[in-house]
């Protein structure tokens, strides 16, 4: 999960709220403006190198392929509806199902596995919180899990967080291990720093096997 600074606040959504719209669908009245917003948040909040990620599952995501994602639901918090620091971006659910060890799967995760599912005591806020502080990663499944150390609270945030996003879907956990695995294979050090600092996707990835795990990857490669 990415962390989210917010960026100041785009003057034409000020000026569209000025308008007292009740229901999100009203956006729509000022045409384009849906679509600027979500370009600003990528370009301002959810850009890595020269790519944009999920909020959530921190893939790589487009213009296209993403949507407006509410933190909490609008549907049940109506006055964080136009709310902007309840703003990010998150991927759309995959029509086309994806290829898990060879067998073809639905991918539905993030915002729209999350759908008006929501317990704000017990989920991790990208905006709010900081979300390596409770997410490290499993080396061997490439699933998401709690770091060691965690409270009680904290490791039920963290796993809640995980299951509301469906975020260990078989997809993205493969995808995780198969990132780990190509920078472990990297054996010159100077060209995996220099992987590490231009890879465009899954920066929590990057950053666990930069703090957590190049050390042991020093290791590996000084014994060899």
């Amino acid at each position: 999960m990415l962390k989210i600074d917010k960026a100041e606040e785009p003057q034409e959504f000020v000026d569209f709220k000025k308008t007292h719209p009740k229901q999100w669908d009203e956006i729509d009245n000022v045409p384009g403006l849906k679509k600027r917003l979500r370009d600003y948040l990528l370009e301002h909040e959810q850009k890595i190198n020269s790519s944009y990620c999920c909020v959530y599952c921190e893939r790589k995501i487009s213009l296209e392929r993403s949507h407006i994602e509410h933190i909490k639901p609008k549907s049940v918090y109506k006055a964080d509806t136009f709310n902007y620091q309840n703003l990010t971006v998150s991927c759309q659910e995959d029509k086309d199902k994806v290829k898990v060890k060879g067998l073809k799967r639905n991918l539905k995760t993030c915002g729209h596995y999350k759908e008006n599912r929501f317990d704000e005591a017990k989920f991790i806020n990208p905006v709010l919180d900081y979300p390596k502080d409770f997410f490290t990663y499993d080396i061997t499944t490439g699933n998401v899990i709690s770091r060691e150390g965690l409270s009680g609270k904290e490791q039920g945030k963290a796993n809640y967080t995980i299951d509301l996003l469906n975020l260990n879907h078989a997809y993205l956990a493969d995808t995780r291990t198969e990132i780990i695995n190509n920078f472990r294979s990297i054996e010159n050090r100077e060209e995996l720093l220099y992987v590490l600092d231009h890879f465009d996707q899954f920066p929590g990835v990057v950053d666990f096997f930069r703090s957590e795990y190049l050390d042991i990857w020093s290791e590996m490669h000084a014994a060899t």
